[in-house]
């Protein structure tokens, strides 16, 4: 299945009572802690397998779900008759059915063979198709949020040019002017921030109730965090663009336009 090993070692030939987790699975038993040779029992009880390896999540089971759990065990003879081989091939896989039937068949085994006719990204198509939609929605929606905030902003810095321009002629710094506009503006923000990101995760949660969002995970903080640090950038060139035209203007030209 092409996964990589992550820490650990894979199965050796004839070994019994191992087990094999995959990270996610790893970090759900184990709160984190190193699972290495430890005992296997998601029922709570002492005995159990010992895990030997850690491998990262398979690429379809990531997609449906980032915290997908999923484990590993040797292939012993009593679990042969249960046991569904995966293979790849190139080209039309009907060509090989036969020759996989004999490859599986055994001593009272008789395997049925069948091809997957459907691929994996055609499995997914609808789910696919609809991440996209709402992502181009989304990429909209944040565009039109983005120059709003700008504008409204700006807009409200600029109706502050006659106060602005009294502060200068009194002899108020640049720098003093600045902090005092973004300390003010501050607040609202933050309650748009805040009450955006609550929205955020609620869509968030309703995408994966949906099943349409792939590898979404509402708890990433990264994703959150630089879509506040792009609007808080926006915000701020909202105020100290119109600030720097305050303070290049002449106090007496600003209170003579009011």
């Amino acid at each position: 299945m092409q996964l990589a090993l992550l820490d650990g070692r894979l199965f050796q030939p004839g070994e019994r009572d191992v087990i094999v987790l995959s990270r996610s699975a790893a970090r759900a038993a184990f709160d984190g802690d190193d699972p290495l040779g430890r005992v296997w029992n998601p029922d709570g009880g002492s005995g159990g397998p010992v895990v030997v390896g850690i491998v990262e999540p398979s690429t379809l089971a990531a997609l449906r779900d980032p915290r997908s759990v999923e484990t590993y065990v040797p292939l012993t003879e009593e679990a042969l008759a249960g046991a569904s081989v995966i293979a790849r091939t190139n080209g039309d896989g009907r060509a090989v059915l036969g020759r996989a039937r004999d490859a599986a068949a055994g001593p009272r085994r008789t395997p049925s063979a069948w091809v997957v006719q459907t691929p994996v990204d055609q499995l997914l198509q609808h789910s696919l198709a609809a991440t996209r939609m709402i992502g181009a929605l989304g990429t909209a929606a944040s565009a039109l949020a983005a120059l709003g905030l700008f504008g409204l902003m700006a807009f409200s810095v600029r109706e502050r040019t006659r106060e602005l321009a009294i502060r200068i002629a009194l002899g108020a710094r640049a720098r003093a002017t600045a902090v005092m506009l973004l300390t003010q503006y501050a607040k609202p923000l933050a309650i748009g921030m805040a009450v955006g990101t609550m929205l955020a995760v609620a869509g968030a949660q309703m995408l994966l109730g949906l099943q349409l969002g792939l590898g979404l995970d509402t708890r990433d903080p990264g994703g959150y965090l630089l879509g506040l640090s792009v609007f808080a950038l926006i915000a701020l060139a909202a105020v100290l663009v119109p600030l720097r035209r305050a303070v290049r203007t002449d106090p007496a030209i600003a209170l003579r336009s009011e």
